[in-house]
Formats: C-alpha cells, structure tokens, sequence
C-alpha cells in the first residue's frame, strides 16, 4: 500500500521536459491574486423564498447604485 503512495508522489513531483509542459504547470499552479469569477442567478419555479428576497435586494441595491452616479 505503502508502495502505490509512492508511486504516486513521484509521478506528481516530475519535471517538464518541454517548454509546453512548463507552460501548463504555470498555468495551473495557485495565484497570489485569483482571476475574477462571475456568477449566475436566476428565478425559477422552484427556487426557495430566500433566493427571491436576495434577487430583489440586490436588484434595488444596483438600481440605487446605476441612478446614483
């Protein structure tokens, strides 16, 4: 069992051996400062009470900012 670890720490900690490789490794390493994300929200029959409420608020809340400036 031991073993099968092993392996597995070793297949991870190899190096690129090509400038593609090296490009995807930056890629995919951690960010001091993450991109920025988006998210979607959207009525619908089923969604709670609570999701409403918040879809109202924030609606109200960028009405009052975009008339505002």
């Amino acid at each position: 069992m031991a073993l099968g670890l092993y392996v597995v720490v070793m297949v991870f900690c190899r190096k690129p051996t090509t400038q593609a490789g090296r490009r995807a490794l930056v890629a995919r390493e951690s960010k001091i400062i993450e991109n920025t994300k988006q998210t979607m929200v959207m009525r619908g029959g089923k969604t709670s009470d609570n999701v409403n409420k918040a879809l109202r608020d924030l609606v109200r809340f960028l009405l009052c900012v975009s008339f505002s400036i």
